[in-house]
């Protein structure tokens, strides 16, 4: 007795695949999310940087001025 059993992708491009549109829909909206979050995290380390650097210059030029 053989039985045949069916293999459903419960990812494929379906029109009736209510797991297909969730991804269709929430793809644009968390790449914007995780595009925000990465944006945030760059900005603030690139400016604690741009501020190390700053502060090192001004610490270069009190340490000039002394004695």
């Amino acid at each position: 007795m053989k039985t045949d059993i069916k293999k459903f992708d419960l990812t494929a491009p379906k029109w009736w695949n209510p797991l297909f549109w969730i991804a269709v829909i929430l793809s644009p909206v968390v790449g914007i999310v995780v595009g925000i979050i990465v944006g945030t995290f760059g900005g603030l380390l690139m400016g604690y940087e741009r501020g190390m650097e700053y502060a090192l210059k001004r610490v270069k030029q009190v340490l000039a001025k002394m004695p």
